[in-house]
């Protein structure tokens, strides 16, 4: 799998869901903006073992997220370290995990 969800279920995903668990999909790329934007109640997203994924759609990851959780996923743990740029991206999220380390918005990084 290559995008998540694929086209023909991304409709299928309820906008009640709050939580979401993204696990062992070693060739995925990308995940879908429009299926992300649409999960209104998603309060915690896990994304482990996705060694390609190298983004997630940051502007469309719903308000209601009050967890993010990646490990295991090389490219995103570069990408979303809290030295780069795109660490504010994300840093409005309460509570951001980054492999092992927890990344809280309200801490000075240096």
């Amino acid at each position: 799998m290559v995008s998540f969800p694929p086209e023909d279920i991304e409709l299928m995903l309820p906008k009640s869901l709050s939580r979401l668990d993204i696990a062992n999909f070693p060739s995925l790329r990308r995940l879908s903006r429009k299926a992300l934007q649409s999960l209104t109640s998603l309060e915690y997203l896990e994304i482990a073992d996705c060694q390609k994924l190298a983004s997630i759609p940051e502007k469309y990851l719903p308000l209601s997220l009050a967890k993010l959780h990646i490990y295991a996923c090389p490219k995103l743990k570069d990408r979303y370290t809290c030295n780069t740029t795109y660490w504010s991206k994300i840093a409005h999220i309460p509570c951001v995990h980054i492999g092992d380390e927890y990344l809280s918005p309200l801490k000075t990084h240096s």
